[in-house]
Order: C-alpha cells, then structure tokens, then sequence
C-alpha cells in the first residue's frame, strides 16, 4: 500500500499518482492520498482522477441496488450522501460535471435501447464487443482483449446468451476475435465496426 500526501516538494501527490498509474509493476498497488487539506478545489481535483458509480441514486434519493465485479484491482473511494449533496448545491462545478455524465448516460441508454430494436444480431454482438473494448482501452496492458462472461456480455448485447454464444462462433470462424477461456480477443476491429455502418 502507498500513503502519499498531497504536499509535497518537488512533485505532488497528484503527479505521484499519476507516475504509478504509468508504471506496470506497480500501478496496481493501493493508492491512499493522507492530506490536512480539505478544500473543494482538493476534492475536485481528486474526484476527476476517477468514474462514480451510484451518483444517480444519490441524486434521486434512493438506495443503490446494483452489484459489480471489479475486472482488475481498483481503489473504491466512498462519498457520504452528506458530502454529495454539500458539492452539488455549492459547487457549479461539480453539478456541471454529473449533469454532464447524466446526459451522456441517458443518450447511451437511448442508443442501445434503438441497437436492441433494430438492429441484427451480428451487429449488436459486433456493438457490444467494441463498446467493451473502448471502454476498457485505457486501462488494459492488451487494449484489443478483455475478461467477461458470456451472460453478462449477452445482456449488453441485448440478447439471449445461446444467441450470442453462436454468433462468437461464428465470428471466431472468420477470424474477427479470439476465444481464449473467459477472455475475448478482437483481431479485426475494422471488419467489427463495419458492420455498424
């Protein structure tokens, strides 16, 4: 584990962070930033280095009731609803930011909810793959292969898990991914996003 302040000589706790982001050997080893500053702006700053999961129940006023497995390690910083609610009725900024991430997620709901409609199985599969590789790009050492179960890659699809199972198949057949256990490998990502067009 690393405890690192955020005042620092030289280089800062942010750029601290960052530096072991970029390093393999140990980005995976947990972050704790120790600091006696409390302001917003430290916060904020700290809030954009990561994704929010239940900041829509938060702002409904409900309880989060989804569940989610973590595809590699990840560092889970919670914010108590107090805390939240203080940001957003005080901080342009910060409710600038989760509207934002609300419109994009009400446009991503809208898109798939057409995807799901209208379009063929090869394309949703095809959708489902590439939307999952975007997704986890950034973060993966081999940026055209991720870990996930077929269920659960048929529910993003939007389609029966035998359905997708089959198209896999097929696809594997004609050499656009490969089947490695739980893991997919896209090898032609072109050929994938062409049929989206």
């Amino acid at each position: 584990m690393i405890i690192c302040d955020i005042m620092m000589p030289v280089l800062d706790g942010f750029g601290v962070l960052h530096l072991i982001n970029e390093n393999p050997q140990i980005q995976h080893t947990p972050f704790i930033f120790l600091s006696a500053k409390t302001e917003k702006a430290d916060i904020r700053k700290g809030m954009s280095l990561g994704d929010f999961l239940g900041y829509i129940e938060l702002m409904e006023g409900s309880s989060y009731k989804e569940a989610a497995i973590a595809m590699e390690d990840a560092e889970l910083a919670i914010i108590p609803r107090e805390d939240f609610n203080e940001l957003m009725n005080n901080s342009r900024e910060i409710s600038q930011k989760f509207i934002k991430l609300l419109a994009r997620n009400v446009s991503e709901k809208e898109e798939q909810l057409l995807g799901m409609a209208y379009n063929s199985l090869r394309k949703k599969v095809a959708d489902a793959l590439l939307a999952l590789q975007k997704k986890y790009a950034s973060s993966a050492v081999n940026t055209n292969s991720f870990d996930i179960s077929r269920e659960n890659l048929a529910t993003i699809a939007g389609t029966a898990t035998e359905s997708l199972i089959r198209t896999l198949s097929d696809f594997r057949s004609e050499k656009l991914i490969d089947l490695n256990g739980g893991n997919i490998v896209i090898l032609k990502e072109k050929k994938l996003a062409n049929m989206l067009n």
